[in-house]
């Protein structure tokens, strides 16, 4: 969502580092692989994954999904949600105060939880991050009044203005500062748009001008995905994923003939593009079109972000109505609770977002109470060994 290397393996990000010129010699003795060489630093990391794998007994079914650590996000005070996060692992999202009188965006990072505040009134919301920092939510400028949208940097909350509306929203920020969202008057069609350095550009629904449009992710090219109307027909059945891309609006169309509704959440920067039709979790690449993502609970099923890498995080819905955060990897899906090394009676409902360095976000519950969560990756004893041996091994 934000553009923010791959989770998969803490291992190919050193593989990348040391295979670019870095040719030093080491002789290794590697009995389980049964071969005895002078290897390259560039060679090293296959040959410690080959020893991990015998030593270790990896499960390949869920090999590229890692242990995470479980941070829940200090609230203001009451209920909280976290709706983005960065590669710098700073999370947003919205929290209540106490007494529950309120609700308040907030900045949370290293253990520490800010309240971003308000417009001038009371409530306000932080929906997306990007990777400088800049904070996108929205916020009512005075208490009476309906919300704005917000861009919030280096300590100062900009009202984005309304495109002519009398309210507006912000959904989404990429790293150029551009903004996706959307504006309405009371009782009217949503209106989509992007937003940059003060001017709005508006997206027109499948439809035509006048039907509902609402722009929900942004990639770092300022292409916008969403929903809008493709005709006529009032009602849930008329939404459709939309793609807005260089001036074109192309319909993502849909899994089925879905009385309900058909979104898209999120698009990364190769426009692969999540979300989900009637009650099924999709993936959308110019390739091959609309696919329908692996269900895990088999009754509902949304996909709400993507990665450059490629890895989608949503939720699933269960016989019991019970809701858990799922990652997808490739063709399977995997429920994220069972990956947590510190779940301490928490479970985790929804992941809103997921960075490129594999940090997930989203709502957690325990027992009533409700927070939102930050998941960390944590290396395998193979790799904190691998690590341990390279720095042995750089420093003779």
């Amino acid at each position: 969502m934000n553009g923010n290397t791959s989770t998969q393996s803490m291992i190919r990000p050193l593989a990348r580092i040391f295979s670019n010129g870095f040719n030093k010699k080491w002789a290794i003795e590697d009995r389980n692989c049964r071969d005895s060489a002078i290897i390259t630093l560039s060679h090293l990391i296959s040959t410690f994954t080959c020893i991990a794998g015998f030593t270790l007994g990896l499960d390949s079914a869920a090999a590229d999904i890692p242990k995470y650590d479980l941070t829940i996000i200090p609230t203001l005070g009451g209920t909280s949600v976290a709706h983005g996060v960065n590669n710098n692992g700073v999370v947003v999202g919205f929290s209540q105060l106490s007494p529950p009188t309120a609700t308040r965006a907030f900045r949370y990072y290293n253990g520490n939880t800010t309240d971003l505040g308000t417009l001038g009134g009371r409530d306000s919301d932080a929906t997306a991050i990007n990777s400088f920092g800049q904070i996108a939510g929205f916020s009512n400028p005075v208490l009476s009044e309906p919300h704005h949208g917000f861009i919030y940097d280096n300590g100062s909350m900009l009202d984005i203005g309304t495109n002519g509306y009398d309210r507006s929203t912000a959904e989404d920020i990429n790293d150029q500062g551009q903004v996706a969202g959307w504006s309405r008057n009371s009782g009217e069609p949503l209106s989509a748009f992007v937003w940059e350095n003060g001017n709005f550009t508006t997206l027109p629904a499948i439809g035509g001008l006048g039907r509902d449009a609402s722009a929900r992710g942004l990639n770092n090219n300022g292409h916008a995905v969403g929903w809008s109307n493709a005709s006529s027909v009032s009602g849930n059945s008329a939404m459709r994923p939309t793609l807005w891309r260089g001036g074109e609006i192309i319909n993502l169309g849909r899994l089925g003939p879905f009385d309900s509704d058909n979104l898209a959440f999120d698009i990364n920067d190769q426009d692969t593009i999540v979300g989900y039709s009637g009650n099924k979790a999709f993936v959308w690449t110019d390739d091959e079109g609309m696919m329908q993502l692996e269900s895990l609970g088999n009754i509902d099923d949304e996909a709400r972000a993507i990665n450059n890498n490629g890895l989608i995080v949503g939720d699933s819905r269960f016989q019991d109505n019970s809701l858990a955060a799922v990652i997808w990897e490739g063709a399977n899906v995997y429920n994220l609770n069972d990956f947590v090394v510190n779940l301490d009676g928490w479970e985790l409902r929804t992941a809103y977002d997921i960075s490129d360095n594999g940090l997930i976000v989203g709502l957690a519950s325990n027992q009533g109470q409700i927070s939102g969560f930050l998941l960390n990756p944590v290396p395998e004893p193979a790799t904190v060994a691998l690590l341990a041996f390279l720095t042995i091994a750089i420093r003779r």
